[in-house]
């Protein structure tokens, strides 16, 4: 069975109230889900993509040719999207096991209905992985904003790495 990656971006990094909020714990930055894949990869696990940003998945899967995306419409109107929603849980719930922020009622319902085990992106990968995508992050936000999805992007990016560097007492 394909690994389920749950991937936090929608209203986090687009509504105009929320991109500005501290969202620690549910955004991961590209460069860690990104080496998380490349890891399932390598180790010759099929990853299905579950994320309802539409540059996000585009970018995802011009990047990698191995990943399943978990919906091809992702904005449709309300009754359209709340199906999909439905069969996105469903399909991340008959998954080996789920990667994600661990901070999400949609991949908590999916993790609870298929009894599943959620591993944050921080423990998908090494140590070491974790770090070199963290500073890769750092790099991008300090050098290249326009690779950004965003504005919001690029603050919960930012967000992360404060995060990230402070729980390091760096």
């Amino acid at each position: 069975r394909p690994v389920g990656i749950h991937v936090r971006r929608g209203d986090i990094i687009r509504h105009p109230v929320t991109m500005r909020g501290a969202w620690r714990g549910m955004y991961q930055p590209d460069e860690v889900i990104f080496k998380t894949i490349e890891r399932l990869a390598e180790e010759g696990k099929k990853a299905v993509l579950f994320c309802n940003d539409e540059e996000f998945v585009n970018k995802a899967s011009s990047r990698f040719n191995s990943v399943i995306i978990s919906s091809d419409q992702v904005n449709q109107g309300v009754e359209s999207s709340i199906l999909i929603d439905f069969m996105d849980i469903y399909k991340m719930s008959v998954c080996d096991y789920i990667i994600g922020s661990g901070v999400s009622a949609f991949s908590a319902v999916a993790r609870n209905i298929g009894n599943l085990n959620l591993i944050k992106f921080e423990q998908a990968i090494s140590e070491v992985d974790f770090s070199t995508a963290c500073e890769s992050s750092k790099a991008r936000a300090f050098e290249d904003q326009s690779s950004f999805l965003c504005e919001g992007d690029i603050l919960q990016t930012i967000n992360f790495l404060l995060g990230y560097y402070i729980d390091r007492n760096d």
